[in-house]
């Protein structure tokens, strides 16, 4: 029986790269003043390693793929495991808004992508998958797990890698997520906002 011992070496260095980040964040003030979250810096750390050095001792980024997809699935499914809060005063709109508003944004990131989609097919590149812009909503919205499941779905039509398009979608969600978050975060802090279903920011 053989065992891939790759998954081990892929784990020590997420680890690894998340101390290093903890770290970082306990001593330079930039970090922590601009809630930089530890996962992202890891990242960043991870990005030029496994583009650069990994590449030369045989080890991938396929591994992460599926680390990428399972993780994510058990952190929703733990998300509910929470105890419920006890029921209060019926809401006041803001869970509808809220609904209005991401489902609004699902579909404004379709048309976009499709829109670019239809844009890049009728200028220089014919050959493009047709639903290639769908990435976009998966990527940006739904996360990597389902852009990666979709993306490789579609190697069945002869895209070759769109498990791995559909993951740089994400990642640069995350990175426009984290960052313009972070933003909204401190703008939240220092102008004492309320925040929906929970107490104004002090």
């Amino acid at each position: 029986m053989s065992f891939n011992w790759i998954l081990f070496v892929d784990f020590g260095m997420i680890g690894l790269a998340l101390l290093i980040s903890t770290f970082i964040r306990s001593k330079v003030r930039f970090f922590q003043k601009y809630l930089i979250p530890n996962a992202l810096t890891a990242g960043l750390l991870l990005l030029p390693l496994y583009n650069f050095v990994m590449p030369l001792l045989d080890l991938g980024t396929r591994n992460l793929e599926e680390l990428a997809y399972h993780l994510l699935s058990i952190a929703f499914i733990a998300m509910t495991l929470r105890p419920a809060k006890p029921a209060g005063e019926k809401g006041d709109g803001r869970v509808f808004a809220m609904g209005i508003g991401i489902l609004s944004q699902y579909a404004l990131q379709a048309f976009a992508g499709l829109m670019i989609t239809f844009l890049l097919i009728s200028t220089f590149m014919p050959d493009l998958y047709h639903s290639f812009g769908f990435l976009l909503p998966l990527g940006f919205a739904l996360g990597p797990g389902q852009a990666l499941s979709i993306g490789e779905g579609w190697r069945g039509a002869g895209i070759v890698g769109a498990g791995s398009v559909g993951l740089t979608f994400a990642a640069i969600g995350f990175l426009l997520a984290c960052f313009g978050g972070v933003y909204l975060i401190n703008y939240g802090i220092r102008h004492k906002m309320d925040i929906p279903g929970g107490e104004p920011c002090a």
